[in-house]
């Protein structure tokens, strides 16, 4: 909720009204997802041209740690939460493609709800919530996924630009403890096996992982099955 209001970038905190005259329409086109195990950052380009792909990155850097938290704002949105959290009676709404992705809980969290408790959110103020933001969402838990019509050789050192700069502050959470990034001077960029995934896609990642053979084919799955929802999604 607080990546839609007051970031580094946008601190007027107009990045809907931004977006819209881009084209996108706030909750269709650019969006976020929170589930037990991560949150989805997606953004629905309607033109892959650079200035498009310039807004998007700047504000999905600003997603990693460019939100402002400004206390007014975080009271407003704990009420829109609340009001979520009461509708969550429902049946569970599908999740929709994920492009920035943020693993932040263990296995034995599944059976809390993401959205919270009315204690935890008739208690949080700006100053935890930017505690937890830093704790939790961190370069070493993020994936970002570009796939379209664009050339992949030319958006990554885009990426590279936008985010080499990323260091998580502070104390990270003590689950999952990240790898050490000290050997790692920029995000990794990898193109993945047009027999894989489209043409044009690749894929950035902020760690190394121990089997790069078991990672092509996990990662391709991964893509691929996003790709499908979101085409389904559009049906």
């Amino acid at each position: 909720h607080m990546a839609f209001r007051a970031t580094r970038s946008r601190p007027e905190g107009d990045i809907d009204a931004v977006m819209a005259q881009r084209g996108l329409t706030s909750g269709r086109d650019h969006n976020a997802f929170t589930s037990e195990e991560d949150t989805t950052y997606h953004l629905d380009l309607p033109r892959a041209d650079a200035a498009d792909l310039d807004l998007a990155l700047a504000w999905l850097r600003d997603v990693g740690d460019g939100l402002l938290f400004r206390p007014e704002e975080v009271a407003i949105e704990r009420g829109v939460v609340e009001a979520e959290r009461r509708d969550r009676q429902g049946p569970e709404t599908p999740t929709i493609v994920a492009e920035w992705a943020f693993q932040f809980v263990g296995e034995g969290d599944r059976d809390r709800d993401p959205v919270g408790t009315e204690d935890s959110l008739r208690t949080l103020d700006a100053t935890r919530l930017a505690a937890f933001h830093r704790r939790w969402y961190r370069p070493e838990r993020a994936l970002l996924i570009v796939t379209g019509p664009v050339e992949a050789a030319a958006v990554a050192p885009l990426i590279v630009a936008r985010f080499s700069g990323w260091r998580g502050e502070g104390e990270p959470a003590k689950r999952h403890p990240p790898p050490d990034l000290a050997s790692l001077a920029a995000p990794e960029v990898r193109f993945l096996p047009p027999a894989r995934v489209p043409r044009r896609s690749l894929v950035c990642k902020s760690r190394r992982l121990a089997s790069e053979r078991s990672e092509d084919k996990d990662l391709a799955t991964f893509v691929w099955g996003e790709i499908l929802a979101a085409r389904l999604q559009a049906a």
